[in-house]
């Protein structure tokens, strides 16, 4: 549950702990609710990659099968990490080159065209535009081909 700010700073009736008897269940119910409304500011870092990648760490060996449950030419956000003072994750971010001609391709989720990223001898580079739109910590209610 998110609590709404009000002008002066508190939020609006929003009960503080140190308003109840220390250990009391109403001073942890307090807690609880302060610290759920407090955000993580450790630095994130994303490696984007038009390459599939399944495995995200730990002693367990890759899995096949988490590649294969993956979406084609969709944008996948992998867990974020815990390294201390950063989290880290990885994200696919689906791309292709295409001949003069060849049809570009949209997003088998939403629907987004992918968008030319770079001109090569030949061909050109397009990845899929609608990063946000997928990614469980930035979800965006904006219509297929439209910026934020």
């Amino acid at each position: 549950m998110r609590v709404k700010a009000s002008n002066n700073g508190k939020p609006e009736g929003a009960l503080r702990p140190e308003e109840f008897p220390l250990g009391s269940p109403e001073s942890r119910a307090a807690a609880r609710m302060v610290a759920a409304n407090r955000k993580d500011r450790r630095r994130r870092i994303e490696f984007v990659s038009s390459v599939r990648i399944p495995w995200h760490g730990g002693d367990s060996d890759p899995d096949p099968e988490n590649l294969a449950n993956w979406p084609e030419g969709q944008p996948h956000f992998g867990p974020w990490r815990d390294f201390g003072e950063t989290l880290f994750r990885d994200v696919y971010r689906p791309a292709v080159r295409l001949k003069p001609g060849e049809p570009i391709p949209s997003c088998s989720a939403c629907g987004t065209p992918f968008q030319k990223e770079k001109d090569y001898p030949g061909m050109a580079y397009y990845a899929a535009a609608c990063l946000d739109r997928h990614d469980p910590d930035r979800r965006s209610n904006t219509p297929p081909g439209e910026s934020r």
